[in-house]
């Protein structure tokens, strides 16, 4: 042995080390400027329903049925029942099912809106039938008697 430490006992340099017993440098040198954290892509931002979330947070499943059973109910009262009033309920409950993703509060808050606009226009519906069979409005007064 030579006596250096970066010497292996058959006289060759050490294959870690290079020669002449320098230490090796902790960091390279870089002729460029540390790249920016990385950004995550559009279809990546956090709210949305679908890749992973951040690790040890629970995803919390979006209820769809308030929205959902409000807009069918208010098409069917719509369609069925020819209450042109009822689209406005249609309209906040597919709003409410548009942002149930993004904002869940809203969502539910759209949603009741939406219920109460077809329980008021079914009513507004209802009191304008009896409003309209107390004013005679569907007796026939031209049908023929029953005598001959």
């Amino acid at each position: 042995m030579s006596g250096h430490g970066n010497e292996s006992p058959e006289g060759r340099p050490a294959p870690h080390l290079p020669r002449g017993g320098q230490d090796l440098p902790t960091q390279p040198k870089r002729d460029w400027a540390p790249l920016s954290p990385r950004q995550p892509p559009a279809h990546e931002t956090p709210g949305h329903d679908y890749g992973y979330g951040p690790p040890g947070v629970p995803r919390v499943p979006v209820d769809h049925s308030l929205p959902l059973t409000a807009l069918v109910c208010n098409g069917i009262a719509t369609l069925i029942c020819c209450n042109v009033l009822c689209i406005g309920g249609i309209v906040t409950a597919a709003l409410a099912l548009g942002s149930a993703h993004t904002d869940p509060e809203e969502s539910q808050n759209l949603a009741k809106w939406s219920w109460a606009i077809l329980i008021a226009s079914v009513a507004l519906q209802v009191i304008a039938l009896i409003f309209l069979v107390e004013q005679g409005f569907f007796e026939n007064d031209d049908a023929p008697s029953g005598s001959v």
